[in-house]
């Protein structure tokens, strides 16, 4: 790129990042990312997706996800004092990891705070595509890839019956230490 003038920005990155990963050359892409802070760059949520996506299944998917924590890259991922889950801004991998954390160090603590669980009630906010591009499919796979997500943990979830972009989990009857591990410890977290 800079041999023809091109300056690398973010956007650039992340499409050779995306790239990488629908090659499954995930070594490349997470080179690639590193390489963002390297080139005065900061990244961003789009660039913590392609990565993690890239990366996917390989457990330094979790370190990633770690780290966009600490950057604070989804801010206002927390809604309704941690009973909420904002996924917009996620890709598919990111959304997956981020139910898994929520589920593992947020979700519990807020069951231990009510003496009944059945009077809390959680949600994930998925989106449905309200603000997807003219080129991209209706629906959303951020909320097909939660929802298998919850299935394969038989963690109860309706569709919000007024919202299709909202999952309203049905925790009543889970145990909050079973909850602690869907999210392995890779660092110290929040």
């Amino acid at each position: 790129m800079p041999a023809a003038g091109v300056v690398p920005d973010e956007i650039s990155f992340n499409a050779c990042i995306r790239s990488c990963g629908t090659a499954r050359i995930w070594e490349l892409a997470l080179c690639l990312f590193a390489s963002l802070r390297g080139n005065q760059l900061q990244p961003d949520a789009a660039s913590y997706g392609q990565a993690i996506d890239a990366a996917w299944p390989e457990a330094v998917v979790f370190e990633l996800f770690d780290q966009a924590m600490q950057d604070q890259t989804w801010p206002d991922m927390l809604q309704r004092g941690g009973a909420g889950l904002d996924l917009h801004d996620h890709s598919c991998g990111s959304a997956i990891l981020a139910v898994s954390w929520w589920l593992a160090e947020v979700v519990p603590k807020q069951l231990t705070r009510t003496l009944r669980h059945d009077s809390m009630s959680f949600e994930v906010i998925t989106g449905w595509g309200k603000s997807r591009m003219p080129w991209q499919p209706a629906g959303s796979d951020v909320q097909v890839s939660v929802r298998r997500l919850l299935d394969e943990r038989a963690i109860p979830c309706e569709v919000h019956p007024r919202n299709r972009g909202r999952l309203q989990l049905d925790l009543r009857g889970i145990d909050p230490g079973q909850l602690r591990e869907l999210y392995p410890p890779t660092s110290p977290r929040r």
